[in-house]
């Protein structure tokens, strides 16, 4: 922190690529905002030091304020959003059961699992077309509380996002038949089975056949 502070310190300089700094020449507006945006994005990475320090001292109100530091310098990059929201869902869930004996487990997992919830809805706002965001909610609502229903909705928005992994139309189709809704799900795959790639093994692009085949089985009157 001190070899930061000091180098913060300095006079800033900016020039063209490629040229050298003339002395007394004004920075300009694009230089001086890419040396900014650098400098907060380092401040980001040494706060994100912070928190996963506080992560392994268990100090959630610390860990908190370092997570909303972190993001508010730098908001772009994911992975503090992501991480964020596990530690927050996962993590702290975790300490809370273990250190106040006697309060319903179900309940503090379900008072995080709503802040992690929270948190992630603050990152899609800020990255309306990343599938990652919407997919780790889909996982949250159904690895914790078993709800069909959001998770589908969740897998239902990564879809509308660009770059979606094959995978996601194939898990929503579960949800889906979870919730009773099976010609919904035969519906989904074979809408989604022409633009599965026959060529590349993670479109799985069989087992989605066999999967409409089996709901078409299943839904033919007897």
């Amino acid at each position: 922190m001190l070899i930061l502070a000091g180098w913060i310190s300095q006079p800033l300089r900016w020039s063209p690529v490629g040229s050298p700094a003339e002395p007394g020449r004004m920075p300009s507006r694009e230089g001086f905002d890419s040396g900014l945006v650098g400098l907060r994005e380092l401040s980001a990475a040494f706060g994100w030091v912070g928190v996963y320090r506080d992560w392994r001292r268990r100090d959630e109100e610390a860990m908190i304020r370092g997570l909303e530091w972190t993001v508010r310098l730098d908001p772009n990059t994911l992975t503090y959003w992501l991480e964020g929201a596990r530690m927050i869902t996962y993590d702290v869930a975790a300490w809370r059961r273990t250190e106040a004996e006697g309060r319903d487990g179900e309940a503090v997992q379900r008072e995080q699992l709503l802040r992690g919830i929270a948190w992630l809805d603050r990152a899609r706002h800020r990255h309306p077309g990343e599938a990652a965001l919407p997919i780790e909610q889909a996982v949250m609502w159904w690895s914790i509380a078993r709800d069909a229903a959001r998770a589908e909705r969740a897998l239902a928005a990564a879809q509308e996002c660009a770059e979606v992994p094959y995978y996601v139309v194939r898990i929503r189709a579960e949800m889906l038949i979870h919730l009773g809704r099976e010609a919904a799900a035969r519906d989904l795959l074979q809408q989604e089975l022409p633009r599965l790639s026959r060529g590349d093994p993670r479109a799985m692009r069989a087992v989605v056949e066999q999967r409409i085949r089996e709901l078409s089985d299943g839904l033919k009157p007897e």
